[in-house]
C-alpha cells in the first residue's frame, strides 16, 4: 500500500509507521533525555539571581548618583551664597568709604589704616548687622601690614550657610592703600649739604620734590680734620648724586692726608651702588643704609592757608571802637594805647585802628580783635584773650620784648592745637623776645623771629620768607612749627651749656631753602624734622673729637643733631592736610575656595 504526499511521490509504509531501525534510534534518544533530566531549572534560577543583583546594583548606583547630585547642587549653592557674601561686603564697603568723613594724619602707617578700616568694616560683617535671612556669614578678618608701605592686607572669609555637614568658603585677600605717601622724614630735601660733625638720626630723603628740579638728588658733604658727620638711619633717593669732600686741614697741626682723592668723591648715575656705599663709608663716622626709591609727598598749601585766615576776618564778632558824631554814627576808628604799667579791658570783641601796649601794660579782650592798622607790644606787655579769641591785623605786628621781660600774646583754648586761637598779620611780623601761647600765626609777608620764647607751642604759616635768629626753650613742652613759602634763612639758637645740648622740639618746612648753623657756643639738638623743596644746609663749628659709633653718645657730643619726632605731624596742627578715608584705594589680590 502506498500513500501519496506532495508531488505525488509514494512513500514506503515503514516511513509512516516506523521500522525496527527507527525503534532502536528512538530508544537511544529516550535514554539520552533521561540522563540530562533537571538541568534547565538551576540555570533559570541563576539567570534570575544575576538579573536581580544587577537591578539592585543599578538602583543603588542611581540612588548614589542622585544623592551626589543633590549634594553637589547644595555645595554649588553654598559657594554661590559665599560669593554673594563677598559681593555684599564689597558693595557696602565702597559705600562706607565714599561717604566716610574719617581722617588720617599725613604720617599714618599700616596700623593707623587698619584701625580706621576696622571701624568701617566691623559693622558690615557683624552677624547681627547682616540682612535678615542672609545665606552667608563672615569669619573674623585677618590683617597684615605691607612692609615699608602705607598699606595693609586684609583676608576675609565668606561662608555659605546651607545645611551640610561641611561648608563652602570663599577667602579673598584685599590690599588697602593710601594714594598719598608720608610727609614726614627726619630730613627731606632736593639737595642736602652737611658740613662737619652734624649727627642725623632717622630716615632722610634726598631727591626731586618739584617739577622744576625733577633730576635733583644731591648729597654734599665736607668736613675738617676729625669732624666727620654721622648718619644713623636710611638714605632714600631715586638717583643720588654724591659730592663728598674732605677739606684740607689748617697748616697746624701737621697735615693729614685727605680721606678722598684731590677731586673728592663725586658720583653720578649710572655709577654702581657699591662705589656709592664706599664713598658714604669714607664720608661718615657712621654711614647710612642706601635705598633707591622715589617717594611722593603731600605738600602743605601755605599760601592758601594764609589767604583763608585773611578771609576769616568776616567771621570775627566785634564792635567798633569809634569816635561818633552827634547822630551816633562812627566817624573813625580809634586807637587803643595802653600806657606803661596800666591795663585796659574790653568785655567783648572790638574793632580798632591801631593797638600799642607800652612796657608792662596789659590789654584784655573777651572776644575777637580786629586791628585795621598796626599792632605793637613792648617789653613786659601782654595782650590777653581769655576766651580763645582771634586777632586780625591789617598792617604790621611788632613785639619788642627784652631778655627777662618778653612781649607776650596769649589766647587761652582747651584744644591742644587750637582751632580758635589764631592771629593774621597782613604785612610783616617781627618777634623779639616774644612769648606766644595758644596761637597759630598767619603772616602775609616776611617773619623775623629774634630770641623768641616758645610756650607751649607756636605754629607759623608764612607766605613770605622767615628769619630765625634765636629760639629759646621756655618749658619741656615747648615746640615751634614753621611752614614758610619762602626761604628759612640761617637759623641760630640760644647759647647752651657745652655739656648739655639745648633740645628744641621743632618742625621746619619751606618751599625754598633752609639753613641751620651751630657755632662753638651752641650745642643744639632739634627734636623734630626738616623739609625743604630746595636745599637744606647743616653746619657745625667745633673742634676735633673722638668719633662715637653709638647713636646716643654721638648725639650727646655733637654741636648739631637732628632727631626725629613724628608726634609733631602725627597730631598735625591746623593747616596740615589730613587724608580722607574716602581716598583709600582697594584692590583684590587673590580668591581661594575651600570646604570646611
Amino acid at each position: 500500500m502506498c500513500r501519496y504526499l506532495t508531488r505525488g511521490v509514494p512513500l514506503p509504509l515503514n516511513a509512516l509507521t516506523g521500522s525496527s531501525s527507527n525503534t532502536e534510534r528512538g530508544g537511544r534518544m529516550n535514554r539520552l533525555h533521561q540522563h540530562h533530566e533537571g538541568f534547565a531549572l538551576p540555570l533559570v534560577f541563576f539567570i534570575l539571581l544575576f538579573t536581580t543583583i544587577m537591578i539592585l546594583m543599578l538602583f543603588g548606583l542611581t540612588q548614589t548618583s542622585f544623592t551626589l547630585a543633590v549634594k553637589d547642587e547644595k555645595l554649588n549653592a553654598a559657594q554661590s551664597h559665599a560669593l554673594d557674601g563677598l559681593i555684599y561686603f564689597e558693595d557696602r564697603l565702597q559705600r562706607a568709604l565714599s561717604s566716610s568723613s574719617g581722617k588720617l594724619p599725613p604720617s599714618a602707617d599700616a596700623d593707623d589704616i587698619r584701625l580706621a578700616l576696622e571701624t568701617l568694616i566691623t559693622p558690615i560683617i557683624a552677624s547681627d548687622k547682616l540682612p535678615e535671612g542672609a545665606p552667608f556669614t563672615f569669619l573674623e578678618p585677618l590683617w597684615e601690614p605691607v612692609p615699608e608701605g602705607r598699606a595693609v592686607y586684609m583676608t576675609l572669609t565668606s561662608q555659605g550657610n546651607d545645611a551640610l555637614p561641611s561648608r563652602k568658603q570663599l577667602t579673598r585677600t584685599y590690599i588697602f592703600s593710601l594714594a598719598a605717601r608720608p610727609l614726614f622724614f627726619t630730613i627731606a630735601a632736593s639737595t642736602l649739604t652737611i658740613k662737619n660733625d652734624v649727627v642725623i638720626d632717622g630716615n632722610v630723603y634726598v631727591g626731586p620734590l618739584t617739577e622744576q628740579n625733577s633730576d635733583i638728588g644731591v648729597l654734599k658733604i665736607e668736613y675738617e680734620r676729625d669732624q666727620k658727620p654721622s648718619f644713623f638711619g636710611v638714605l632714600t633717593s631715586p638717583y643720588p648724586n654724591f659730592k663728598l669732600k674732605s677739606l684740607p686741614p689748617p697748616p697746624t697741626p701737621p697735615q693729614k692726608p685727605p680721606a678722598f682723592p684731590d677731586d673728592g668723591c663725586q658720583i653720578s648715575p649710572p655709577d654702581n651702588y657699591a662705589l656709592r656705599e664706599n664713598c658714604l663709608n669714607l664720608a661718615f663716622d657712621t654711614a647710612p643704609v642706601l635705598q633707591k626709591r622715589q617717594v611722593s609727598f603731600d605738600y602743605i598749601p601755605i599760601r592758601d592757608n594764609v589767604t583763608r585766615a585773611n578771609y576769616n576776618k568776616n567771621s570775627l564778632i566785634t564792635q567798633p571802637f569809634c569816635e561818633y558824631d552827634k547822630n551816633g554814627r562812627c566817624i573813625r576808628l580809634l586807637d587803643v594805647n595802653v600806657e606803661r604799667g596800666k591795663g585796659q579791658t574790653f568785655p567783648q570783641g572790638i574793632r580798632v585802628q591801631n593797638v600799642r601796649l607800652d612796657p608792662h601794660a596789659t590789654l584784655t579782650v573777651y572776644g575777637d580783635l580786629i586791628i585795621e592798622g598796626d599792632l605793637t607790644i613792648d617789653e613786659g606787655a601782654t595782650l590777653y584773650l581769655p576766651n580763645g579769641g582771634r586777632i586780625w591785623v591789617a598792617e604790621t605786628a611788632s613785639f619788642n620784648g627784652k631778655k627777662g621781660t618778653p612781649a607776650s600774646i596769649k589766647s587761652i583754648s582747651d584744644a591742644r592745637w587750637p582751632d580758635e586761637g589764631w592771629i593774621y598779620i597782613g604785612k610783616r611780623a617781627k618777634l623779639k623776645n616774644t612769648e606766644s601761647v595758644g596761637l597759630t600765626w598767619y603772616v602775609q609777608e616776611n617773619l623775623t623771629v629774634d630770641e623768641a620764647f616758645v610756650t607751649p607751642e607756636a605754629i607759623f604759616y608764612v607766605a613770605g620768607s622767615t628769619r630765625v635768629n634765636k629760639i629759646k626753650k621756655a618749658t619741656d613742652k615747648s615746640r615751634i612749627i614753621i611752614f614758610s613759602n619762602g626761604n628759612i634763612d640761617e637759623i641760630k639758637f640760644d647759647e647752651s651749656s657745652p655739656d648739655e645740648p639745648l633740645t628744641i622740639d621743632a618742625y621746619l618746612y619751606t618751599n625754598g631753602n633752609l639753613s641751620i648753623k651751630a657755632d662753638k657756643t651752641s650745642k643744639i639738638a632739634i627734636n623734630g624734622g626738616l623739609f625743604a623743596k630746595g636745599t637744606i644746609s647743616l653746619e657745625s663749628k667745633s673742634g676735633p673729637k673722638k668719633p662715637s659709633k653709638k647713636k646716643k653718645d654721638a648725639i650727646q657730643k655733637a654741636q648739631l643733631s637732628i632727631v626725629p619726632n613724628p608726634e609733631l605731624i602725627l597730631n598735625p596742627p591746623r593747616g596740615v592736610e589730613e587724608m580722607d578715608l574716602n581716598k583709600m584705594t582697594v584692590k583684590i589680590i587673590k580668591t581661594e575656595i575651600k570646604t570646611e
